[in-house]
């Protein structure tokens, strides 16, 4: 997928493109360029060259929001009034992989802090892709500003043996446009590229009534009245590309700072050799805390003077440094300080910051609506895309629900929480529905299924 951005004539369009294209490179591992502008703005081209290769294994960005991300971990329930058009939906959405490429969507979400998918039918099936917003432009009416009514997707495609931009522009006004564009919406490509016109009355996503369905679902990750809010968590952005730079510092203290530097007064090294890193005039000497260095005076005539200054860096006390700024970061988004656990005497503590379950689980709380919305969003999309083209019988087009699973408590919050529930049956105030419920990560009404068949059994097989 594409990183490069077309031409916009909005300015701030732009922008917003760029900074959630940087965000995407970051989620995605290809963010040097990115770092070694960072480090631009701290040292100078020598300082740099001295530096050696930036330091790509600490992101704390990617860390954070990865951790977050676990509302697709388990696959979420599908719920209808008719349960056989829940099951039917249940394998849609599986065939298709909706579920599956999940995680990868609320990373986008998080990061980006929206992100769209694709619907589609083609060749006798469901298709669904992620779109990341810096692909993409869309419009949306006055009255419901976070919910667009026309998309602009730019792709590259190949015509005529020649690779060019496009874009995609997909609407519910106008009784239904599709049209393929050049990236700068001046040449129209939909005959090259589908065979015919798809706009007006031949637009091919439909609801059961014939009004025209957008195939691009946008999901939030929180409601802001507004289609994008790309800026969101900038400080921890931000920060993550200083924490790299802030790394690749202490590396090069490690390599070249953590020993005593030597020096000599009226004496050289020998054995000189050009600097293949500098200019043809630079000079340096491979030099080790175990090797020896051989000096020759500059001047015959004068005395030798050799000696050491203590080492130019300590690499702990500037780690120590850098993973307190670094945990300071995490808390400004959607976390809390309590929720970033940092363990000296764990093998990661060096690496990254570990978000405690609380903490996870509290985030999703807050994501969980948004997603919920644009996941029933998406269900409608599909169940009227299979009703056009599947020829199959009708689903339902509206009545689905989606809850979430959550993240599964380990042992130790399994004990605490029956412990807990112990202490408050005694005083009345406890649910066993709601004690399974959290054990098992299930709904409530589930859990009530449960405990039902539960006690069938019991009598049933005799258990007291």
């Amino acid at each position: 997928m594409s990183y490069g951005l077309p031409l916009t004539i909005d300015i701030s369009e732009r922008s917003r493109m760029q900074e959630s294209a940087r965000r995407r490179r970051l989620l995605d591992g290809v963010w040097e360029v990115d770092l070694v502008e960072a480090m631009a703005q701290y040292i100078s081209p020598e300082q740099m060259a001295a530096w050696g290769r930036p330091d790509l294994t600490k992101n704390v960005f990617r860390s954070v929001v990865s951790q977050l991300s676990i509302l697709y971990d388990r696959e979420p329930i599908i719920d209808h009034p008719d349960p056989s058009a829940a099951e039917r939906m249940r394998e849609l959405c599986r065939s298709a992989g909706v579920w599956t490429q999940g995680p990868a969507l609320q990373r986008l979400v998080i990061g980006q802090r929206e992100a769209f998918r694709r619907v589609s039918w083609e060749d006798g099936r469901l298709l669904v892709r992620l779109v990341p917003v810096d692909c993409c432009e869309a419009e949306a009416h006055a009255n419901t500003p976070s919910e667009p009514h026309t998309v602009y997707e730019y792709r590259r495609r190949e015509l005529d043996g020649q690779e060019l931009m496009t874009r995609d522009v997909l609407s519910t006004e106008a009784g239904g446009v599709y049209r393929i564009e050049s990236a700068d919406g001046q040449r129209d490509l939909t005959v090259d590229f589908l065979g015919q016109d798809y706009s007006g009355p031949a637009y091919p996503y439909r609801d059961e009534t014939g009004a025209p369905v957008l195939p691009y679902v946008l999901t939030h990750a929180r409601d802001t009245g507004k289609l994008f809010d790309p800026y969101e968590g900038r400080e921890l952005v931000e920060g993550s590309l200083k924490v790299a730079v802030l790394w690749s510092f202490w590396s090069h203290i490690v390599f070249d700072c953590s020993h005593p530097q030597r020096y000599g007064v009226n004496a050289r090294p020998a054995g000189l050799a050009a600097d293949p890193r500098s200019d043809e005039h630079a000079t340096f000497i491979a030099t080790d805390p175990a090797s020896l260095l051989l000096m020759e005076a500059a001047n015959p005539d004068a005395p030798v003077a050799l000696g050491q200054f203590a080492a130019g860096g300590d690499p702990v006390q500037v780690g120590i440094a850098i993973r307190d700024y670094s945990a300071g970061l995490v808390t400004d988004f959607d976390l809390s300080p309590s929720d970033v656990q940092r363990t000296h005497a764990d093998a990661r503590s060096g690496y990254a910051l570990h978000v405690v379950n609380d903490g996870k689980r509290q985030a999703q709380l807050k994501y969980q609506p948004q997603f919920a919305r644009a996941d029933v969003t998406l269900l409608e999309v599909i169940a009227a895309l299979h009703n056009q083209y599947s020829g199959q019988p009708a689903l339902p087009a509206t009545g689905y629900t989606v809850t979430y699973q959550g993240l599964p408590l380990s042992v130790d919050e399994r004990r605490t929480r029956i412990e807990e529930y112990k202490t408050r049956s005694e005083l009345g105030i406890a649910s066993p529905v709601q004690l399974l419920a959290e054990l098992e990560g299930i709904t409530e009404d589930q859990a009530r299924v449960k405990l039902e068949q539960i006690r069938r059994d019991r009598v049933q097989f005799g258990v007291i």
